[in-house]
């Protein structure tokens, strides 16, 4: 039984630590501090959101492959019919050492990183977007696709202006630099997208 506070509430946690089964994960969960669930809350969905996306360019006609077979291929050129997801793909970080991201988009229409957050209160999620920024800045490929999802992005002052700030930034890119900044606010955002790029 898990105790509220106290030296009873420590000694379970230690306990549960040799324990397996539901018993030892309600224990362990007692432990995690509330600022740690929210943040493995939101890297869930996030991968959720991640998932999804995957799989609608999987409808679309995209093969997975590893990042060691991609790796042999001719990566100047992708013929029509050539549409690829490349995962944990090497990329070069603002900071000029090697990073990796979770997924590379490869056609012949566009190939792009694809990154994506989830944020639905306040919280610090936005203040990684201007590195997502520099990421597509420093990158070697075309483009970067980020996908937000949450109702901070659609429902919050902040996180609407964040979304702003990142579309501005995306049409000085594409006109500058000649690269592409793709910004979702919504998972439907990406779907509509996604259908018009690769029919």
């Amino acid at each position: 039984m898990v105790h509220a506070g106290g030296e009873t509430l420590r000694n379970d946690i230690e306990y549960g630590r040799g324990l397996a089964g539901p018993v030892a994960e309600v224990i362990r969960e007692a432990s995690v501090k509330p600022a740690s669930r929210r943040k493995r809350c939101r890297q869930a969905v996030s991968q959720q959101i991640t998932e999804q996306c995957i799989h609608s360019l999987q409808l679309l006609h995209f093969e997975l492959i590893e990042q060691r077979e991609y790796a042999g291929m001719r990566q100047d050129y992708c013929g029509e019919n050539e549409r690829y997801l490349v995962k944990n793909h090497p990329y070069q970080t603002p900071y000029g050492t090697v990073g990796r991201g979770e997924w590379l988009i490869v056609s012949h229409e566009l190939t792009a990183s694809l990154e994506c957050k989830h944020q639905e209160g306040s919280g610090s999620v936005d203040e990684k977007l201007p590195y997502v920024v520099a990421r597509c800045h420093n990158s070697a490929h075309r483009g970067l696709i980020l996908v937000l999802g949450g109702r901070y992005w659609t429902d919050y002052p902040r996180g609407k202006a964040a979304v702003e700030w990142c579309r501005r930034e995306a049409a000085a890119m594409d006109h500058l630099h000649r690269k592409r900044l793709v910004v979702c606010s919504t998972f439907d955002e990406f779907i509509k997208f996604a259908q018009g790029t690769w029919r």
